[in-house]
C-alpha cells in the first residue's frame, strides 16, 4: 500500500515506514505503531517522541536495545507498569516485521490483567463528578 498521509494526524503517530516516501508498507503494522503512540499518550499525557526517525532523540532512545534512558525520561513524571512498557515497546518496534500483531496484543498480559469492577468504577466516576461540580461552583 502506498503511503497516504493525512494532515490531521501528527508525525509522532506515524511509523518510520509511513514517513519514508519511497517505502511500501503494511498498513496494519503501521496502525499498530500509531495505536502504541496513542496508548503512550493515554498513559503518560505526553507523546513519546516528535517523529519516528533516528534524528529524534526520544525515538532514538526508544529504538535502542537498552530502553532505560527512554523510560528514565518519562517515568520521572508518571508511573508506567512493566506490562504497559512491554506492550508499548512491542507496538512501536521500529522493525515492522518484528512488531507485535493484533492477535498477540489481545493475548498480552497487560490486556489480560485485572479490571476494575463496574461498581467500583461507578463510584470513582461519581466521586470525580462531585469534585468537578465543587470546583465549578467556586
Amino acid at each position: 500500500i502506498r503511503r497516504q498521509r493525512q494532515m490531521c494526524i501528527r508525525d509522532s503517530h506515524y511509523s518510520t515506514q509511513v514517513l519514508d516516501d519511497d517505502y511500501y508498507y503494511d498498513s496494519a503494522k503501521a496502525d499498530i505503531f500509531s495505536a502504541g503512540v496513542t496508548l503512550f499518550l493515554m498513559l503518560t499525557k505526553s507523546p513519546p517522541f516528535r517523529a519516528a526517525h533516528q534524528r529524534d532523540p526520544y525515538f532514538r532512545r526508544l529504538s535502542a536495545a537498552d530502553k532505560k534512558a527512554f523510560w528514565k525520561i518519562f517515568c520521572a513524571q508518571t508511573e508506567v507498569s512493566d506490562y504497559a512498557r512491554d506492550i508499548f515497546e512491542k507496538m512501536t518496534d521500529k522493525d515492522p516485521k518484528s512488531r507485535i500483531t493484533i492477535t498477540d496484543i489481545k493475548q498480552h498480559p497487560w490486556l489480560k490483567g485485572d479490571l476494575v469492577d463496574e461498581h467500583t468504577l461507578a463510584q470513582d466516576l461519581d466521586l470525580r463528578s462531585q469534585i468537578i461540580q465543587k470546583l465549578l461552583q467556586e
